[in-house]
């Protein structure tokens, strides 16, 4: 239980230390930093959470696994709310791309959104790749959940 409890602390810091680099010399470090940390709890619980209920009806426990299933997961409600939270835009222009034009998402637009879903979901999976060890993973000399 004290492993559990541990990989859920440590798992979600690096995913806040990911998402806070770019904030790196910024004058707004310490919000972006505080900001970050709290989403990147709500985040790595709720995908966790979902990622626990396959991996239990399944039974799988080995670490490829554990993240196979979180990357799915992950980029699966990322690219889902990415293209939600885009839809209500007229025209939107970020990240030099013309994501909406005339209401309608751009080929360029969706092709964002799944490069940022990409990326996201493989951070989350190293996270769940860091709790697998911490939480899951055997020892060495047999003793499970030392």
């Amino acid at each position: 239980m004290k492993r559990i409890a541990l990989g859920v602390f440590l798992s979600p810091l690096i995913i806040a230390l990911i998402w806070t680099i770019p904030y790196w010399g910024h004058s707004s470090l310490s919000f972006w930093a505080l900001f970050n940390l709290v989403f990147a709890y709500v985040f790595f619980l709720f995908f966790a959470g979902i990622c626990h209920l396959i991996l239990r009806v399944y039974g799988w426990q080995k670490c490829w696994q554990y993240t196979s299933v979180m990357f799915v997961v992950s980029f699966v409600l990322n690219i889902m709310w990415s293209l939600y939270s885009i839809a209500g835009y007229d025209n939107l222009f970020y990240s030099q791309t013309l994501v909406v034009e005339f209401g309608q998402i751009t080929n360029a637009g969706y092709l964002l959104k799944i490069e940022e879903s990409f990326i996201s979901s493989v951070i989350i999976s190293l996270a769940m790749a860091l709790f697998w060890y911490i939480a899951v993973h055997k020892t060495i000399d047999g003793v499970k959940n030392a």
